[in-house]
């Protein structure tokens, strides 16, 4: 050590050492140290999932003189990720370089968090004498051969399901170490990930995060075992898992666990990598195509603009296209083919293009509503509603089109066969006393769920409650002739505030029964309180807080 650094003394580091440039300059530059950390350490691994300036902070460190920031800057200090104890190797590696070399040389592809199997054999690894950090002689660089191999195979009862898991993630390691230090956008790894997992079901089309269903879903995808030997189990109770972090935006999130994602999403760092990302969208990729039948551009792809929401109902994605003409159309998704793009669901808006080629049609006599109706691309009662609304368009359509479409209406209404109330039918009084004590059971059930739903606190409101036993409407109008049910209602509904505290209460009850430390901070994260809220209810927070000391 001494004669390589010019007589300084440093420690031996096998990982991410420091020091670069001196090395490269002792080599004569035939080695760049950016090509010493690509080619011989564990940086391109860790630097992956980093955002450029961080990585330029680490790298700095790697070249000059500050070793003991580098696992600092990559977070591998705070991390519960831990590195191997000892150095490991792979046996039919070990003969292999033998044969080819002459001597055995130390793989950094085996010294990675979360792998032991080989990525190239696929058979375990095992274990040297070797200590990676607490070695006797810290100034002592140790070459591999056969008298430091242990016994201890790692992972050597590991099943079949196991060790699929394992080879997949041993071989995206290895692909990471190869991959050029800073050719990969951060940003574009995070659309990735949205896109995947909206693509899966667990984000919404407002963009909010599934995280119960995708921690389940990862659990038992992964397997608990695999996430144990990875450092990386998921709470089923937290909120704030390693997890949470990564999903939400991980730039301070271990490779490992960044792995962990990938192979959940059941896809690979060089698909991951891709300059492009093909995000998901429930009715494709956009331009889509203007529907409007009275444009010059009908059918052609030039709509750019698609808000989605989800139906009320149905619970399935519906866009609205947007064209520049005006003309506004929606349709449920998700689009299963090519002609789906070309079907009109309802439309919302007709647009000046449309009511102009209208105004034009309601001039020609010579065409029956049903052509008209034909040329517009709508219903033929969408015409005719539209020359009923407005006397003035009226009076461009010819008497014998209105008169045999009246007709058609009087047929429909005919064949209704509405029943008209007699006029001596005797209206039946509504028995409010009776109402008012038969809906009371009804509205302290309602109450009591309320109160009782503690995964996601609810405030008790009178629409809340309205809408839980169907009676909204009622409550909302006539709740002057319930007296029994507006005392009842008036005595639970919450403030603002008042709901504010009861979450604090229940993110505190939740705290202890974790057997978590119930301490400020941590009540108003779980309660999901904000810090004007936090503040204005600081002496409740305290007096909350003084029952769980």
């Amino acid at each position: 050590m001494a004669d390589l650094y010019n007589g300084s003394v440093f420690s031996a580091v096998t990982l991410l050492p420091a020091h670069l440039g001196q090395i490269s300059h002792l080599m004569r530059e035939n080695m760049t140290p950016l090509e010493l950390m690509q080619s011989h350490t564990l940086f391109p691994y860790f630097s992956t999932f980093l955002s450029e300036e961080r990585s330029q902070l680490v790298a700095s460190a790697m070249t000059g003189d500050l070793g003991r920031a580098i696992n600092a800057r990559l977070g591998l200090i705070a991390s519960s990720i831990k590195m191997p104890q000892y150095l490991r190797f792979c046996m039919q590696c070990l003969f292999e370089d033998e044969m080819t070399y002459g001597l055995p040389y130390w793989h950094r592809s085996h010294q990675l968090p979360g792998v032991f199997i080989c990525y190239k054999h696929g058979c375990g690894l095992k274990n040297s004498e070797i200590s990676t950090f607490l070695r006797r002689n810290k100034q002592e660089y140790v070459c591999l051969n056969r008298k430091l191999a242990c016994n201890e195979v790692i992972g050597l009862s590991m099943n079949e399901g196991l060790k699929v898991h394992l080879t997949s993630l041993a071989v995206q390691s290895h692909t990471l170490l190869n991959t050029p230090c800073n050719s990969v956008n951060y940003r574009l790894i995070e659309e990735f990930y949205n896109a995947k997992l909206f693509e899966k079901g667990f984000i919404t089309l407002s963009g909010n995060i599934r995280f119960q269903s995708l921690r389940s879903k990862m659990i038992e995808s992964l397997g608990q075992e695999l996430l144990s030997l990875c450092d990386s189990e998921i709470s089923k109770h937290s909120h704030d898992t390693w997890l949470h972090k990564l999903v939400r935006g991980g730039e301070h999130t271990h490779t490992l666990r960044h792995l962990l994602l990938i192979l959940f999403l059941n896809e690979t760092t060089d698909i991951v990598f891709q300059k492009k990302v093909d995000i998901y969208h429930p009715f494709g990729t956009g331009p889509w195509p203007c529907l409007n039948k009275a444009a010059d551009h009908y059918k052609k792809e030039i709509v750019t603009q698609c808000k989605v929401t989800r139906c009320s109902d149905t619970k399935r994605p519906v866009g609205a296209f947007i064209c520049d003409c005006g003309f506004i159309y929606s349709r449920r998704g998700p689009d299963t083919n090519v002609s789906d793009r070309f079907h009109i669901g309802r439309i919302k808006q007709f647009g000046e293009v449309w009511e102009k080629r209208f105004d034009e049609l309601q001039l020609r006599t010579d065409l029956t509503i049903r052509k008209k109706a034909e040329l517009l691309g709508v219903h033929y009662s969408t015409v005719y509603a539209k020359i009923k609304s407005n006397p003035k368009v009226a009076s461009g359509f010819s008497n014998s089109d209105i008169v045999s479409k009246e007709r058609a209406a009087c047929r429909t209404i005919s064949k209704t066969r509405f029943k008209v109330p007699s006029r001596n039918a005797i209206r039946s009084r509504v028995n409010w006393e009776e109402r008012d004590r038969k809906l009371l059971p009804a509205i302290l059930q309602a109450v009591s769920d309320i109160k009782s739903a503690t995964d996601k606190p609810i405030r008790i409101t009178l629409p809340e409650i309205g809408r839980r036993i169907s009676k909204l409407s009622l409550l909302e109008k006539k709740l002057v002739a319930l007296p029994r049910c507006k005392a009842l209602i008036k005595s639970e509904v919450e403030t603002l505030q008042q709901f504010q505290l009861r979450r604090v209460n229940i993110a505190a009850r939740k705290l202890f029964e974790e057997g978590l430390s119930v301490v400020r901070w941590k009540v108003i994260r779980k309660a999901g309180l904000r810090k004007e809220i936090a503040y204005q209810l600081n002496n409740e927070i305290d007096k909350v807080i003084e029952n769980y000391l």
